[in-house]
């Protein structure tokens, strides 16, 4: 007889193909018993923000004609009171703030550190007082504390005027032109925030 022929290291093929025959039974048998559910036709929608102006607190736009602020003496009495309203059209909630959309004609050398315009805002009646040249340097724009968060279809009302401290003209006489004021309307966050 012949001799008998060792076993030959192929002894490792037969469990490898179990192994993969198992895993592909399993494989299918999780596939077998997968659902699923469909949250279909979904859409998005954000609040929205609306802020117009009026001088009378009747009329409103996106825009309004300014004021010729006179009578000024530095350092004692500021112009006189002009009245403002805005009103949201908005879905959410505003806080208000205030900036300058640039650089006022300047000829005779105003010091804006030294120029400001106060609000007074007619539910407090607490003014408050915002320089030009922080008004040009803000992007966003400053808030204005008095007014509050303004409420979606709701109007809130101030006075605006011009004020000059004492050293901020030399001369007999200065005049400011050219000063642009937007009033800026951010989202108000009135809920607290959820991780």
């Amino acid at each position: 007889m012949f001799p008998r022929k060792p076993k030959s290291p192929h002894i490792w093929r037969r469990p490898a193909w179990a192994v993969i025959a198992v895993v592909l039974l399993a494989g299918a048998a999780f596939a077998l018993l997968q659902t699923q559910a469909t949250l279909t036709g979904n859409s998005v929608q954000t609040d929205s923000a609306g802020l117009l102006i009026s001088r009378d607190g009747i009329h409103f736009s996106d825009s309004a004609p300014g004021y010729a602020f006179a009578h000024i003496i530095p350092g004692f009495r500021p112009s006189q009171e002009e009245h403002l309203a805005f009103q949201n059209t908005g879905s959410a909630p505003l806080s208000l703030g205030l900036r300058m959309a640039g650089m006022p004609e300047n000829t005779d050398g105003i010091d804006l550190t030294k120029a400001a315009v106060i609000l007074t805002p007619s539910a407090t009646g607490v003014p408050q007082r915002f320089t030009l040249q922080s008004l040009v340097d803000t992007m966003a724009g400053l808030p204005i504390d008095g007014l509050g968060q303004l409420q979606p279809g709701s109007t809130a009302d101030c006075d605006i005027q011009i004020a000059l401290d004492a050293d901020a003209v030399n001369g007999s006489g200065a005049a400011l032109s050219g000063l642009d004021f937007t009033f800026t309307g951010v989202p108000a966050d009135t809920a607290p925030a959820t991780p």
